[in-house]
Formats: C-alpha cells, sequence, structure tokens
C-alpha cells in the first residue's frame, strides 16, 4: 500500500499519519494503550492534537491542563505514567513547574518522565531543558510519529533516575553498544 493516509480529527490537517506510521503506531497498541498521560499546555488546538495522536494509537487516558498550577493539582490527584509539556511564552512558569516536579516529595511524581514540546531551537535553551531533568525533547513543528518515538524513549525505564544537589531527573549516560566479541573480526569491535 502506497501513500495511504489517516486524516486524525476533521480540523487537524496538520496531524497526518502515512501507512507505515499507523502499522508501526498498531504494534503499540497493546502496551502503550493501558498509559495514563497529562498534557500541559496553553493553547487548546495544541493540547487537541496530541489527544488526537494518542487516540490514534490507541492511548484514551488522557487529561488535559491549560496551565503548569492546574496541572501540578491534577498530578497529585490522579495517577499518571507520563506528562506532554508544551511550552509557549510563560517561560519563568514551565521551568517553575519542572524544579518543583523535580524536587516533590513523592516518588511517582519526581520521577515521572516528562517530554516536553518547543519551538525553540536555541542550543543553550535546549541545554537548560536537558539539564532541568527533562527526559526527552520535540521541537516544533513535530510528526505523530516524532512525538511516538519521544513518548516510548521517555518511558523505557532502563534508565536510572539521579538525584544530586545540582541535577534530579534521568541518568544522561549513554551506554556504548556492546561489541560482538565472536568471530574473526572481534579485535576491530
Amino acid at each position: 500500500m502506497g501513500q495511504e493516509q489517516l486524516r486524525i480529527g476533521w480540523q487537524t490537517s496538520a496531524v497526518e499519519l502515512s501507512f507505515g506510521e499507523r502499522e508501526a503506531n498498531e504494534q503499540a497498541n497493546d502496551t502503550m494503550g493501558e498509559l495514563r498521560f497529562c498534557i500541559i499546555g496553553e493553547q487548546a488546538h495544541a493540547r487537541k492534537t496530541i489527544r488526537h495522536i494518542f487516540q490514534s494509537v490507541g492511548i484514551w487516558s488522557v487529561s488535559e491542563s491549560k496551565s503548569c498550577g492546574e496541572a501540578m493539582k491534577l498530578l497529585s490527584e490522579n495517577r499518571h505514567d507520563a506528562i506532554i509539556l508544551d511550552v509557549g511564552s510563560d517561560r519563568k512558569a514551565w521551568l517553575s513547574f519542572i524544579r518543583t516536579l523535580r524536587a516533590h516529595q513523592r516518588e511517582d511524581l519526581s520521577q515521572m518522565p516528562v517530554i516536553l514540546i518547543t519551538a525553540v531551537a536555541d542550543t543553550g535553551e535546549i541545554e537548560l531543558i536537558r539539564d532541568m531533568g527533562v527526559n526527552a525533547i520535540l521541537l516544533k513543528p513535530y510528526s505523530s510519529k516524532g512525538l511516538m518515538t519521544r513518548v516510548r524513549k521517555a518511558l523505557d525505564r532502563s534508565a536510572s533516575f539521579v538525584r544530586q544537589t545540582n541535577y534530579i531527573g534521568p541518568c544522561r549516560r549513554v551506554r556504548p553498544r556492546a561489541a560482538d566479541t565472536a568471530g574473526p573480526e572481534r579485535r576491530a569491535a
């Protein structure tokens, strides 16, 4: 099948899944469908777009919040598996939210995966976001495949969580791939 397209929502023309993306998403439905997400963002349309992407892969337990303060209350009262933070113009609010979340006394909240969506591609800003303990960063404009790749990466429980005086968040160390030690080329690896 060639370029068959699936439109999500009648007004969300920017969000389309190609046949290949849909096929990959269907494989993830078994494990992803049971997860609960909290989408935080100022723009209702952006939250709706993310919700539609999640629904297209079978994720139905999604709550939304238009502000970081409202989201913290929502996260404290209900169980969630991850946060999608679509940052807007209120830089101070979302920086404070991430700091508060990472320093929270409840371990389920302080270690909750955070996927941050931003339009700012400045290297300094990306480094700041990374150093605040965000699990994954997604730059706008993004595709449904890009979002789901970041979600899967952030939910990977193999990454240990680090709590130091100057950093709280997922371990940033990259483990080298194990070299194939069998065969005549074992020393080349």
